[in-house]
Formats: structure tokens, sequence, C-alpha cells
């Protein structure tokens, strides 16, 4: 994560218009490589996602609707089954193909940590088996991990540029904190603030307002209402965020509200809390997000790094106005953000500038050293067991 929020910084300050890609691509990177080691499939792996979350939001095919149309129309006629068949068998195939070459790494002994390796070594230790659906498991964490940190971060952007205020505390603990260097995962009991604009941020503007559906194990009574087993409900966060006695004046931007006394979500200690673990948005239960701690995380570094690195406002048009975002206009699909809109990110100092782009140099130069010195650390391994053309090829 460190490693590719310092890439992200560096696109940033040398290609700020692209950051509706770039930050797309930063989840991307982490998830891919935390899954396979290999952050160059994070252009695949987002149009992979992207297609899976149209397909199964109920605002992408007509069939998610009108669920007639897909049982009854023949599939050799029926556009939707034919559509759905090609992308699941180009994701299938996707997804075998990446863990057959983690799988031919270990064999060259020169396959770095990741979900599949982890996965790989248990199943030859316990002789399991099944490559289809073992790929699809660790496929899909990949996919999940893109849009859920996508979705938070970019109206993280939205409440900054509308609330300057606040990004003006988040950076002055920042530097009160880290000084001249970038936020780690250290700095986070220190860094309250930061903490409080993410968490408020994803209460502001949940990245799954309808929640995910559940369905009712047994008849139950709920306030005086009869809720019939197998019943699907769907958990509304949008409505469970806005509730006025626990969020005052809940339709505003409010970090406060997790950090000073008086409101109702304060919580102590302030090293602790705000922490966005165990919020609604999360879900419950057995479908509660596997993925927590890695949003936290993930967020606690990208927002810090925001905050150390640039000035965040309103893009100026050709005509000397700022170019207006409407941040209340987003995508209709399961998992939201807001649609495409245009800002500014000014680093804070030349001096900046020019750190931010040191740290990506030093960052990628010592990940090419590890990467070799492991490879080459395998390699000798193999050569002395006598699999020398093993360790050629």
């Amino acid at each position: 994560m460190d490693f590719e929020v310092k890439r992200w910084m560096a696109r940033l300050a040398t290609d700020p218009d692209g950051f509706n890609f770039s930050l797309e691509d930063m989840a991307a990177k982490i998830m891919t490589t935390l899954t396979w080691d290999d952050p160059d499939l994070s252009v695949s792996c987002t149009k992979s996602a992207w297609g899976l979350l149209t397909q199964m939001s109920p605002g992408g095919p007509i069939t998610n609707v009108i669920t007639p149309l897909w049982d009854y129309l023949p599939g050799p006629i029926n556009p939707w089954k034919i559509a759905e068949h090609k992308r699941h068998d180009e994701q299938q195939a996707y997804w075998l193909d990446n863990l057959h070459s983690v799988r031919r790494k270990m064999e060259l002994g020169i396959a770095r940590d990741s979900f599949t390796r982890r996965f790989l070594q248990t199943e030859k230790m316990q002789g399991l088996s099944g490559d289809h659906e073992a790929s699809s498991v660790i496929g899909m964490m990949a996919l999940v991990g893109i849009f859920t940190i996508g979705g938070p971060l970019n109206y993280f952007l939205v409440a900054m540029v509308f609330h300057p205020e606040w990004q003006r505390k988040l950076q002055e603990e920042v530097d009160r904190v880290c000084g001249d260097r970038m936020p780690t995962l250290s700095d986070s009991p220190n860094l309250p603030i930061l903490r409080a604009c993410i968490k408020e941020t994803m209460r502001w503007k949940p990245n799954v307002p309808t929640g995910v559906a559940h369905e009712v194990e047994a008849d139950d009574i709920y306030r005086g209402y009869f809720i019939e087993k197998g019943t699907k409900i769907l958990p509304l966060d949008l409505a469970m965020l806005r509730n006025p006695n626990k969020y005052p004046d809940p339709e505003n931007f409010h970090p406060e509200r997790w950090l000073e006394p008086g409101w109702p979500t304060y919580q102590e200690p302030l090293t602790q809390y705000p922490t966005i673990k165990g919020m609604t948005s999360f879900g419950w239960g057995q479908r509660a997000c596997l993925g927590q701690t890695l949003t936290q995380d993930e967020m606690m570094l990208a927002c810090g790094g925001l905050a150390w690195s640039f000035t965040m406002k309103h893009k100026v048009g050709p005509d000397g106005k700022d170019i207006n975002i409407d941040y209340m206009k987003s995508n209709s699909l399961l998992i939201v953000k807001p649609d495409p809109f245009q800002m500014a990110f000014e680093p804070r100092s030349v001096t900046r500038k020019q750190q931010i782009l040191q740290n990506w140099a030093d960052a990628e130069a010592k990940d090419l050293e590890e990467r070799r010195g492991f490879e080459e650390t395998a390699r000798q391994k193999l050569v002395e067991q006598g699999l020398v053309a093993a360790a050629s090829s």
C-alpha cells in the first residue's frame, strides 16, 4: 500500500487531470499485488471488476429488474444471457491464467508472497484441488477491493474541495505529526483528524447505500412487524447513517462529530477512535466485509498522502471561474462513486513536489532491487539443487 500510494502521489504531481484513472488504478495495483504479486494486471482487473459490478447491479442489465426476460427467452436469442456467458467465461479464464502463472513461478522458485501462493502452498500440503473454484475465490477478492476503495476516495476528494477548513486542519495535523515525510500506518494513533475525515466521508457518502441483501433465517417480529422466514431484506445503510438522533445535521459533512464531546458519536480515546472498522457500511454477520482492515489502512495512507502532498481545490476553467463539481450525481450501481468530475491538485510547495517525486523514485528503485535479489536467491537455490536448466528458463 505504501509503495502504491507513493506511485499515485507522483502520478498526481505529473498528471493531475488523470486522477479519475490513476485513483482506481492505485487501488487495483494494490489488490493485484496482494492477490498475484503483479501490479501490471491492474488495468485488466479493473475492466473485469467493472463488468461484474455492472452485471450484478439493479442499474445493470434490464433482466435484473424484469427477470422473466432472463428466465423464459431462449438462450440462442437472449442477448443478455449471451453477453453474460461471454463475460463470465472471459473472467474465469483470466482468473485461471493468473493462478497458473503464480504456480509456474513457484515451480521456478521465484514466486513472492501473495494470496494465490498461500493457497497453492496449502493445497500442496493438504492435498487440496480445484483450480476453477480457487481461482474464482481468490480473483473475487482482487475485484472487490478496487471499487470499495475507489468510491470513498473519490468522495474524500470532494469533501476536501468543498470543506477547505477541514483540509487545513488535516494538513496542520499531518505536518505536526509527520513533518517532511508522508504518513505511515504507525502514525495512525496520532492522526485523529485524518481518521475523522475518513469516517465522516464514509458516513456522508456510504459506498453501498442500499446495503447487501440478507435472508431471514426464522420468523421474527421487529417493532411490531412480522417478518416471515425466507424474507429478503435490504439494510438501507444510507438511511441508517442519516438517523438525525445519532447523526445531527446528517446531510452535511461534520468530522467534528467524531472528535468533540457532546456529539452522540464521540468516543474515547482519540488514539483509537474514530475508526471505520465496525461501521454499518461493512455489513453484519456472515456477510460482514472481510476487508475492513485493508480498507482502513489503504484509506489512511492514501488520504494522509493527499493531505501531506497537495492542496485540493476546484479547477479553474478557461473563463476564470471554478468548474462546478456536482457530487449529488453518481453511478446507479450497487457500489457507488460520483460521476467523473474535474478538480485541481496543487503541490503544497516546490520542495514538496520534489519530495513527492523523490519518494517514488526511491521506492521504485528499492522495489526493483528487492525483486532482483529475491529472484537471484531463488535461482541460486535451484542451481545448488542441480536444477540449472529450470533456473535458466
